[in-house]
């Protein structure tokens, strides 16, 4: 699969995931494969993490929570660029690992 190929085929994943999850509140962050939805003082992401498998792709798919004031806390010592802050989970992980207690069963 050429790379333009892999490119639409992961554009028309995420187009197809956009429309099924706005409706649940979620919007797409496109630069970090990431659907957000944000409540007061927290977040929950759905990621769908893209990985090579020449000739196209294996999909992770990641969850995760933050609650603001937690990474508030933590960030004042944890020496991560402030660029970065906004997107560290407080907890989360890969589905497989946590449905199966391993990331590639999902």
């Amino acid at each position: 699969m050429k790379g333009s190929e892999r490119k639409k085929l992961k554009a028309a994943l995420f187009a197809t995931l956009r429309d099924q999850l706005s409706g649940e509140g979620f919007k797409l962050k496109a630069a970090r494969d990431k659907f957000v939805r944000s409540h007061e003082g927290h977040s929950d992401f759905f990621q769908l993490v893209c990985l090579d498998a020449k000739p196209g792709w294996r999909i992770q798919p990641d969850v995760g929570i933050r609650i603001d004031r937690v990474e508030e806390i933590f960030h004042k010592t944890s020496g991560f660029e402030v660029k970065y802050q906004r997107d560290t989970p407080t907890i989360g992980g890969t589905v497989g690992t946590i449905k199966e207690d391993d990331n590639r069963t999902c």
